[in-house]
């Protein structure tokens, strides 16, 4: 894989299918944990966490900025990359991924 190293600010987008009657416990750690987790690391700049329109759908994500690559690879390590799941949260999901994007702000006015 290439990547590109760039000065740009870094969107880390986890996506995670909730295991069955796990969604609420899920989205209470990223709230707790998680949030905890990206809010010590230097080079964090914001995270939001999105939960589906539809209440039974399963899928959910934490997304955290970051000020660049550099600081997403000083915060997670030789394992950027990868997945960082703190302890019991495999349990509660079926599947995951982390992926990362280049951020372009832009906004919009109606």
């Amino acid at each position: 894989m290439t990547v590109r190293n760039s000065s740009r600010p870094i969107a880390r987008v986890f996506r995670a299918t909730a295991a069955p009657g796990c969604r609420d416990e899920l989205l209470q750690r990223f709230h707790s944990s998680s949030a905890a987790l990206v809010n010590s690391k230097v080079g964090c700049l914001k995270y939001r966490i999105l939960e589906p329109v539809d209440a039974l759908a399963p899928e959910v994500v934490f997304e955290s900025i970051w000020r660049d690559l550099d600081a997403v690879k000083v915060a997670f390590g030789d394992a950027w990359q990868q997945s960082h799941l703190p302890q019991g949260y495999s349990a509660l999901m079926t599947a995951y991924s982390v992926h990362h994007f280049l951020v372009s702000e832009s906004s919009t006015t109606k």
